[in-house]
Parts: structure tokens; C-alpha cells; sequence
């Protein structure tokens, strides 16, 4: 099968709808042996088929064309919807195309170097193992401006994000043990399997006893960063805000001290931290913090190439570091102009930083109060309302961020009731950035010991249908034992 034949989503379509049609209910993996049949992929083309395949089905039982009922994680019977629904998608795949190329239009040569300098060093995922459905989402939306992201934008994210969960959903890791036999093990990530999930929540609520049981005072911040830097850069200014504050509180009381970060984003997927810092109750006043880390965040932007050498390549070339140093005065007069527009706006408060909520939080009893409530606490309250929860909890510290985490850990629980659901852009912001859904300091993290290495040997990982396939190619193919 050729190239060519992969790219031909409409043929595939209306093949599937009409296989479906004939036989009223079809199999999704008898469905794979006819395609497979017709088109007689060979080595990774099979792949590649497979999850053509699976995404096609769900795209179409999305437009009503098709409904899915689902047996198990990876079967599923597939029957005819409504055949009326379905649509031309010729002339949408081409707008899709004529919209990649507007996108991609050469720009004036500085602001292209500039661009390449970024994409090349910094703003693109540098992991050896990644998908490919992976990489070409976080090269398209690492490097957007959260003022620029469009529903479009979000939407691709999301579809990507969606794929990637059917491909995990359907697919196992083999193993050979010390004896030399073949094992099976499902696919674990903390997007499909509940025990992954829960395990982590219970990470959380057992950091939070033992900070509340250890200190009585504590401090909550919210940093938030105006939208006019690319996402990824974001998220590493705000690492780094967060390093200096955890360095003044370092030199005030000569120790690190303890810290519970939840990460969030915002509708634009522009990102946003809030920050509970253990065994102290003061910082500095609210203006005076939002200057500090203002002249950091300047600082930061100036040196761009010389935090990235220290902090994430300590390699890079002295051309690098002298391009990234161009890139981020760039983001700084960028920066300064608005702040400048703010100050011009009579009806706005100025811009003077980063922050956008700070306050102490006194621990009664092994629970956290907010000595003042965050401005979103309302909404929070009336959700909570709208549920038939206690609203007292939305002053409550542990509740009040687990509100945030809940959000994504039950979108993760229910990918595993129904891969093929809709999913919501917040979780598949945790994704594409490869962000924990919150960090705990080593401090507050209950000590386990390590289990000695099974001594397993990783061999690959693919689909169940094309699992046989896979062990025939073996050069040692042995009995295989499901896990």
C-alpha cells in the first residue's frame, strides 16, 4: 500500500460506511481484517492503517454516520447511524490544507531567523521516544501565543490528544523475561488507568496531612503571566519565577522550604501556577512582590540564551545562546510595550507584574483557611452549590486546589469507561506539555522504597491485532504469557 492510499480519508470513509451498511453490525477487528485485506499493508504500514482506521470510525459515529457500542477497552461493535449526515469532506480537507499553507508563509528574514532560532533550540519537544502525532501538535502550539490561540488551534490539540488515547487504549508492551519467555502488559498512563489516577490523588491528600500536621502557617500565591509569549516560554518563566521566590525564602530562613504547585490553564490554554509554600506567613506586600518578580521576569527575558544554557542545555553553542539572547530582547520590548498600554488605560489598574494573588493561610485544626479568598472562590462556590456540596469548603486550601485537579483526574478516569469520548482541551493541555497535574516537594512526599528490577527485558509495544504480526518478526519468538 502506498503513500498515497493512507492519505485518501474520504475513500477510506466510504468504504467503512459501506462495509457497516451491508453488514449491519461489524466487529471493529473484523472491520481491520477486510481493510487489511484490501489494502495489504505490510511492516509499519499496518500500523499506520490501524490507527487511520480507528480514528475514521470515530470520526464518522461523531457526525452520526456511524454508532459505537462498546464491549470492552478494545472491542467494540460498530453500526449504521444515520447515512444522511454524511457529508462532503473533500472540500474541508482542502480548506484544512489552504489553511497550513497561509500558515506557513515565509515572514521577513529577521523575524524567520529568529523564528528558526526558536523552534530549532528551544521551543519544540527534544524527546527521543515521542509519536509522531505528538510532535507535530507541540511544534504547532509550543511556540503560539496564548493572545493568537484560536478555537482551530485548540481543536487540533484536543484531536491529537484524542488519537493518542484510542492508539494507547488499544495497544500492549512486551517483554522478555530472565527466562526468556514473551510477556504481555497493558498499557498504563495516567490518562486511561483509574489505579493511576487514584493513586495520585491519594499522593496529594497524603502531602497535605503531613504539611498541616507539621506547620501551622503557610502562604498561597497565584502567578499569572500576560498572554503575549509563546505558551512553552510561559512555562518556563514561570519555573523560574518560582525558583527566585523559593531562593528568598531560602536565604530568610536558611532551608528550602516546602511547597505544593498546581499547574492550570487558562481557556486560551495560556498557563497559570498556584503556589502553597509551607512554614512561613509572609513574603513581602503584594505590590512589592509583583516589582520583584517583574525585574526577574525582565532579567530572564534579556539573558533568554544564558538561563536556557544554564538550566536546559548546557551545551548549547555560544551561536545559540547568542540567537536566544535576540529572541528574548525581542519578548522584552514586547513585554515593555505592554505594560505600556496598560498604564495608558485610565480605567485599568497598571500592569506592574506577574503576580495576581497572594495571602496567608493560618492552619486551625489541620485545615488551611485563606486569610483572604482568591477571586475566583465565588465561582467555585456556586458550582459547588449547583452540586449539592458544603460551600464552606471553597475557603478551605485543600479543597479549593483540588477543585482544579479533580477537573482533569476525572476526565482521565473516564477515558477509561469510553476511549472514544470527546475530550476537554484542559486535559490535553497537561499532555502536550508533558505537565504533572501538580508537584510536591520531596519534603512532603511519603518515602517508599523502590522494588528491586524485575529484570524484564522492553521489546516493543503495538496493537493487539497486530500483536502476532509483531512476535512472528521476532529473531527469538517465544510462548507468549498475558499479564
Amino acid at each position: 500500500m502506498t503513500e498515497n492510499t493512507l492519505t485518501q480519508t474520504e475513500e477510506l470513509e466510504k468504504l467503512i460506511t459501506k462495509i457497516v451498511l451491508e453488514k449491519k453490525i461489524v466487529v471493529n477487528t473484523y472491520l481491520t481484517k477486510i481493510l487489511f485485506k484490501r489494502y495489504n499493508p505490510t511492516g509499519k504500514e499496518r500500523k499506520k492503517l490501524s490507527d487511520k482506521i480507528r480514528y475514521t470510525v470515530k470520526k464518522l459515529s461523531r457526525k452520526g454516520v456511524l454508532k459505537i457500542n462498546r464491549i470492552s477497552p478494545r472491542l467494540y461493535e460498530i453500526r449504521p447511524g444515520d447515512p444522511a449526515k454524511l457529508v462532503d469532506l473533500k472540500a474541508g480537507t482542502g480548506a484544512r490544507n489552504q489553511h497550513e499553507r497561509r500558515e506557513t508563509q515565509e515572514q521577513n528574514d529577521e523575524k524567520g531567523a529568529l523564528t528558526q532560532i526558536s523552534e530549532q533550540y528551544y521551543f519544540i519537544p527534544r524527546y527521543p521516544r515521542q509519536s509522531t502525532n505528538y510532535f507535530k501538535a507541540a511544534v504547532k502550539i509550543w511556540n503560539k501565543h496564548a493572545k493568537n490561540i484560536r478555537k482551530e488551534d485548540i481543536s487540533n490539540v484536543t484531536a491529537a490528544f484524542e488519537r493518542y488515547i484510542m492508539d494507547i487504549s488499544d495497544r500492549v508492551l512486551l517483554f522478555r523475561d530472565q527466562g526468556g519467555e514473551l510477556k504481555v502488559k497493558n498499557y498504563r498512563s495516567r490518562f486511561i488507568t483509574p489505579p493511576e489516577v487514584i493513586e495520585k490523588l491519594n499522593q496529594y491528600n497524603q502531602a497535605f496531612e503531613k504539611a498541616v500536621n507539621t506547620y501551622d502557617e503557610a502562604i498561597f500565591l497565584t502567578i499569572t503571566l500576560p498572554p503575549i509569549f509563546p505558551l512553552k516560554l510561559s512555562l518556563y518563566i514561570l519555573s523560574f519565577l518560582l525558583h527566585r521566590i523559593k531562593a528568598l525564602l531560602r536565604k530568610h530562613h536558611g532551608e528550602t522550604l516546602p511547597h505544593i504547585r498546581v499547574n492550570e490553564p487558562q481557556r486560551s490554554l495560556n498557563p497559570h501556577v498556584h503556589v502553597v509554600i509551607f512554614g512561613t506567613g509572609f513574603l513581602m506586600p503584594k505590590k512589592a512582590l509583583t516589582r520583584y518578580l517583574d525585574q526577574h521576569l525582565e532579567n530572564f527575558l534579556e539573558n533568554l540564551g544564558e538561563h536556557y544554557r544554564m538550566t536546559i542545555n548546557k551545551r548549547a553553542k555560544p551561536e545559540e545562546v547568542k540567537g536566544l539572547n535576540k529572541l528574548g530582547k525581542r519578548f522584552l520590548k514586547r513585554y515593555k510595550r505592554y505594560k505600556a498600554k496598560k498604564q495608558r488605560k485610565r480605567k485599568k489598574k497598571a500592569y506592574e507584574g506577574p503576580i495576581n494573588h497572594i495571602t496567608k493561610v493560618i492552619i486551625k485544626e489541620g485545615t488551611p483557611i485563606f486569610q483572604e479568598a482568591p477571586p475566583d472562590t465565588a465561582k467555585i462556590m456556586q458550582k459547588q452549590a449547583e452540586n449539592g456540596e458544603n460551600n464552606e469548603k471553597a475557603v478551605n486550601v485543600i479543597e479549593y486546589l483540588k477543585y482544579y485537579i479533580i477537573k482533569a483526574m476525572m476526565e482521565a478516569i473516564e477515558n477509561a469507561e469510553d476511549p472514544f469520548r470527546r475530550q476537554k482541551p484542559e486535559l490535553a493541555f497537561f499532555w502536550i506539555f508533558r505537565l504533572p497535574f501538580f508537584f510536591i516537594s520531596p519534603k512532603l512526599r511519603e518515602q517508599k522504597e523502590k522494588p528491586p528490577p524485575a529484570g524484564w527485558i522492553f521489546i516493543g509495544s503495538c496493537t493487539e491485532d497486530t500483536l502476532a504480526d509483531y512476535i512472528g518478526q521476532l529473531e527469538e519468538p517465544a510462548e507468549v504469557i498475558y499479564r
